[in-house]
């Protein structure tokens, strides 16, 4: 069996499927993320099922397309594209910056 964890940290805090392998994580993602956008903390601004954590930093000319999760510290640089099915954990940093 493969351990997801070894693929996504911190996975199996959010998603309770410890015996999936991550591509079959992936295939069901935005399901995933859609019922996880209810149990987050009021720490997160949610509006058209994206949900952003208040330390979350966006710059100018950002497409974001939902459903997604941009969690506590991230970054997203300047004309960056985000499709659906993003769930991006703490201090992540997407493009330049």
């Amino acid at each position: 069996m493969i351990n997801v964890e070894a693929y996504v940290e911190g996975i199996t805090s959010i998603v309770n499927q410890p015996d999936k392998a991550p591509w079959e994580l992936t295939q069901n993602i935005d399901t995933i993320i859609l019922e996880h956008i209810p149990l987050l903390d009021n720490d997160f601004t949610v509006n058209n099922s994206i949900a952003i954590h208040k330390t979350a930093v966006i710059e100018t000319n950002v497409t974001l397309k939902s459903p997604m999760i941009i969690g506590k510290n991230c970054f997203i640089g300047a004309n960056s594209y985000l499709r659906n099915g993003v769930f991006l954990m703490d201090n992540v940093r997407i493009g330049t910056g």
